[in-house]
């Protein structure tokens, strides 16, 4: 130990005599100059302030005494000339002036009678700046003369310079004395406690920590002193311990030592530990992915259950009310239709909003025409429009793109939740459904709907309440209308995920509009022979002048933007009495006239009836635009003549060809996304005889199945789950039977689900037309999937598996129909169906007869 000590304490010689040596060489300042030269520093910078000042305020005295100068001697000059000037005392004037002259301050003199000639006019010769002063003479209120006097400042302006040198001459004698007297004293001061303190420093620097106590000369440095004496002190125990912290380090390095090995076998036991942590997150991460699909098959199984009672009361209210009941029992049963209308409503916006809660709600993106989206608005509401007695313009802009590319379910979503609830809050006036386009590129569209409404509005200050979810603008409301308010939570999501945003503007007393804006794709190509005219028309459409007779204003206005797009000349009437007024002068002509049949005053027919009396008009085309329903009013315009109608809201398509054909053409070929013009048979005609197989294994549903689709004349044949459909059609294609022209097939089965058996029947198909000869041919047949699911994810799983459409449940008749007749059902009203079947019949005969009988009693055919 002893030996380390004396090791130890060599060592920190040499690093003190080599800190010593290399701040021996390196800092060679010193506290005696740097003093000395901080004071002169300061002495001269304060002195130099002083001295500054000092001139600068003797200046400005100097100035302001030189000013008062000039004054007193022209006062002086003015007084002292007064007498000699009145008198004409040439003498005595020019000797008071030469003695003033003779002042070395005045370098300028002169003074003149009052009509400007010269007594004494005397200039010394200077450079610089002069103060002059002009003065009138005056004696007993009589002017004598004036007197102009200059002075000179220099005098002033060399005593102020005398003063500054001598303050610069006194600054630095003194600060050369401070130098001297501060270096002399700081050497006397400062050398003697400064060898003291550097032989304490020096002793401890050689590792002598007992270094006897010092008594400095002056009390600033005992401190230090002190301090130092401390130091070492402490140094001297701190060595102590660290000897001793020696000793125990090597008795902890043996401790370590075990310790490692102790720690190496938990260290072990800690990575076996984590390895089974991490095994047990990942089964927690599958269990919660397990429960993220559990959640989706709820929502989804949930849907099914709900909707497949909903279809049983909505189906069995369906056909109830095609009875002939009480009025009271029809009312009943309307009660029940209405309200599972409105549960399914209020199911569909639950689900759609937990949808997108979840981010489970995807849009498609599939080309569409918008104004097919737009016109499908007339077909849904048109019966509550009629039930509350209010109108509904539809309106699409010129210069809105229409082939588009989107999700138009979505779309049609969002203007038929805006439309409901324009309906439910209006009682009186109409409802005006615009859009326009806001952008455009060759490549995509930015579009605004806007849904106007005559109802009750909304008061500024609920406008953003209406779009939080469960809420109504107020409580009474809910309580009046009814409504969950997820409607429009879920309308203005909807429109953001379209890359748009959804708004009101609304008053109370004075309608409500509701707006959004979306974004789309546009198609390649643009649908411009959509209303193009046949090129064997007859009159240049340019010179066609359509008469529109309609009460509402927003109608009027509409219709004629549309036929001027169609270049129709067109004008318009606000009521039938104005209409008359205009055709009977004769001037200008109409060719046709678009008529309304419910307005004030005179309504259509009594107007069209009128006109069928003027002279030269009996014949004049009129276009009866009727209510949705309205049949007795059909009646009596056809009863006067009028052949040719259109239902409103009135469809651009529906009014293209309808014009068309009573100017007597027709379009070459219809848009395959066109819709027909209004024809006066129903769709079901079309699909009387087709033989449908129907896979269900709800016996309730297949009731209200069977007796929707049997009364329409369809040849139904009815199993109960997948397993037993999949053999039926393999009957069919062993025996040679006719297939079936249609397969509705439940999605959830026991058994075998509609999925399974759709894709065994495709396969089944495949099969039989790879493997079979020419005789044992099995067609494709449709297969229409029959869904409750409220996931995308169902119906895209329905049409993987080879079905080629799906409804919705509830099942609605129409919509069953349409998607039939979309899907390959051979259309027809000559019952070719039934003639596969009923061979032995002489359906033409039959035909021919029924139509006699038909004719007789003036009966039309309902198929």
């Amino acid at each position: 130990m002893k030996e380390q000590e004396k090791m130890v304490s060599c060592s920190r010689k040499d690093r003190s005599q080599k800190t010593l040596s290399s701040s021996r060489f390196t800092n060679r300042r010193s506290i005696s100059r740097d003093l000395t030269v901080s004071l002169a520093l300061m002495v001269l910078f304060v002195s130099a302030i002083m001295i500054s000042l000092n001139y600068f305020q003797s200046s400005r005295r100097t100035s302001e005494m030189i000013e008062n100068k000039a004054d007193e001697y022209a006062l002086f000059v003015t007084i002292a000339f007064k007498i000699p000037l009145w008198n004409f005392d040439r003498e005595t004037l020019s000797g008071i002036a030469e003695s003033y002259f003779l002042n070395d301050i005045i370098v300028k003199l002169k003074i003149c009678d009052p009509f400007g000639t010269a007594f004494f006019d005397k200039t010394k010769q200077h450079e610089g700046k002069l103060i002059q002063r002009k003065r009138d003479i005056f004696h007993e209120g009589k002017f004598l003369g004036n007197l102009e006097i200059a002075l000179a400042p220099r005098a002033f302006e060399e005593n102020n310079r005398r003063l500054l040198w001598s303050g610069i001459s006194t600054m630095l004698i003194v600060l050369l004395c401070l130098i001297i007297l501060t270096g002399f004293f700081s050497r006397i001061f400062l050398r003697k406690p400064l060898a003291l303190l550097s032989e304490i420093v020096n002793a401890y620097a050689s590792g002598g920590y007992d270094v006897p106590a010092h008594t400095a000369p002056f009390v600033e440095f005992q401190k230090l002193v002190t301090v130092l004496g401390k130091m070492g002190d402490k140094i001297t125990s701190q060595m102590t311990a660290i000897q001793k912290s020696e000793q125990r380090v090597r008795k902890l390095n043996e401790e370590l030592e075990l310790r490692v090995s102790e720690r190496t076998t938990q260290l072990e036991l800690a990575n076996q530990l984590l390895k089974e942590t991490v095994a047990h997150e990942h089964h927690l991460t599958r269990e919660a992915e397990v429960a993220n699909q559990a959640k989706s098959e709820f929502l989804a199984n949930i849907s099914h259950e709900i909707r497949t009672p909903m279809n049983a009361i909505i189906g069995m209210s369906d056909l109830a009310l095609k009875l002939d009941m009480p009025p009271k029992l029809n009312n009943y049963l309307k009660t029940v239709k209405t309200s599972a209308n409105s549960l399914l409503g209020l199911i569909n916006g639950i689900l759609d909003f937990s949808k997108i809660e979840a981010g489970k709600l995807e849009l498609e993106s599939k080309a569409f025409h918008l104004c097919d989206e737009v016109e499908k608005l007339s077909d849904i509401f048109a019966a509550s429009l009629v039930d509350k007695g209010i109108e509904m313009i539809l309106s699409v802009e010129r210069d809105v793109p229409c082939t588009l590319i989107g999700d138009p379910m979505r779309l049609g979503q969002l203007l038929v939740n805006l439309v409901s609830n324009a309906i439910k809050f209006t009682d009186q006036g109409e409802i005006l459904v615009h859009a326009d386009c806001i952008e455009a590129s060759p490549v995509w569209a930015k579009l605004r709907f806007s849904i106007r409404d005559t109802g009750i509005g909304i008061a500024p200050d609920l406008h953003e309440k209406l779009f939080s979810a469960f809420t109504q603008a107020d409580t009474s409301t809910t309580r009046k209308y009814g409504g969950t308010g997820l409607g429009l939570t879920i309308s203005r999501q909807l429109a953001e995920m379209m890359g748009g945003e959804m708004g009101v503007k609304s008053d109370p007393g004075r309608g409500s509009t509701f707006y959004f804006t979306a974004a789309f794709d546009r198609q390649a190509e643009e649908d411009e022979q959509r209303f193009a005219f046949p090129p064997d028309l007859e009159t240049d459409p340019s010179e066609i002048r359509i008469l529109v007779v309609d009460d509402s204003q927003t109608s009027r206005k509409t219709l004629q933007r549309v036929l001027k797009g169609f270049t129709f000349e067109a004008e318009s009437a606000m009521s039938g009495r104005r209409a008359l007024e205009m055709l009977s002068k004769g001037s200008p002509r109409f060719d046709l006239i678009l008529m309304d049949h419910g307005m004030p005053e005179s309504d259509g027919l009594d107007a069209s009836a009128q006109i069928r009396d003027i002279p030269g008009l009996s014949d004049l085309p009129i276009i009866m635009m009727l209510d949705f329903g309205n049949e007795a009013a059909r009646k009596r315009a056809e009863a006067i003549g009028i052949r040719d109608f259109l239902t409103k809201p009135v469809k651009r398509s529906q009014l293209f060809h309808t014009l068309l054909e009573v100017l007597g053409r027709v379009p070459p070929s219809m848009g395959e996304n066109d819709p027909a013009p209004v024809r006066k048979c129903d769709i079901t005609e079309h699909i009387c005889g087709a033989q449908v197989l129907l896979a269900e294994d709800n016996p309730v549903n297949r009731e209200v199945m069977a007796e929707i689709l049997e009364d329409t004349g369809i040849i139904l044949e009815i199993v109960n789950n997948g397993r037993d459909a999949v053999a039926s059609v393999k009957q069919r294609c062993r025996s040679h039977a006719p297939a079936y022209d249609a397969i509705l097939m439940d999605v959830q089965m026991p058994e075998m689900s509609g999925i399974e058996a759709a894709k065994a029947i495709r396969k089944l198909e495949a099969a039989q037309n790879t493997n079979g000869n020419t005789g044992e041919m099995c067609p494709r047949i449709p297969i229409i999937a029959i869904t409750a699911g409220a996931m995308k994810e169902d119906r895209d799983k329905c049409l993987e598996a080879g079905m080629d459409d799906y409804v919705s449940k509830p099942v609605e008749m129409r919509h069953l129909f349409l998607t039939l007749a979309l899907n390959g059902l051979e259309v027809g009203d000559d019952m070719r169906q039934l003639e596969r079947h009923m061979e032995r019949f002489d359906f033409k005969k039959a035909r021919n007869v029924v139509a006699g009988i038909a004719e007789s009693f003036n009966i039309s055919r309902p198929c």
